[in-house]
C-alpha cells in the first residue's frame, strides 16, 4: 500500500473511485476543485487509488478532516485508520483536528472514539451546517 500525499488525480480515476465507494460524482469538477485545495492522503494499491482523507486547515490552529473514504473492499482493513493518523500526524503541531462527518451512527463513533478523537457535545462544542 502507497500512501501519497497531494496526489495528482485525474478525472477519471476519481469518477472509477467515488462510484465505486458509492459516493455521488455528479458534481465532480466541484469535488477536483476542493481537493486541489484541501491536505489530500490517497492510498493506492498496484496503482489503484483505494481511499482518500481530506482536510482543509489554516495550517496554524486548526484543521478540518472533511472526507473519508474507502472502497467497500477495504471497509474492514486499517486503511481508513491508516488515512486518520497520517493527517493527524501532519496537523499534529495544531490546536484543534476536527471530523466533519456526514454519519453519525454507533460504527462511525467507535471509529472515531478509537482513533482518539471526542464527541462534540463531550467537549462542549457544537457543530452547525447550513444547507
Amino acid at each position: 500500500m502507497e500512501m501519497v500525499v497531494n496526489p495528482k488525480l485525474n478525472r477519471s480515476e476519481l469518477i472509477t473511485f467515488f462510484d465505486s465507494a458509492g459516493w455521488d460524482k455528479e458534481n465532480i469538477e466541484n469535488l477536483r476543485k476542493g481537493l486541489k485545495k484541501s491536505h489530500v492522503i490517497a492510498a493506492f494499491e498496484e496503482g489503484k487509488l483505494v481511499g482518500l482523507v481530506r482536510a482543509i486547515s489554516d495550517y496554524a490552529t486548526t484543521a478540518y478532516i472533511q472526507d473519508l473514504l474507502v472502497l467497500p473492499e477495504y471497509e474492514d482493513s486499517q486503511l481508513g485508520a491508516d488515512l486518520i493518523r497520517h493527517s493527524v500526524r501532519y496537523f499534529d503541531s495544531l490546536n484543534h483536528i476536527a471530523v466533519l462527518s456526514a454519519r453519525a451512527d454507533d460504527k462511525t463513533d467507535r471509529f472515531f472514539r478509537y482513533l482518539g478523537f471526542d464527541k462534540e457535545q463531550d467537549i462542549g462544542y457544537g457543530a452547525y451546517v447550513l444547507r
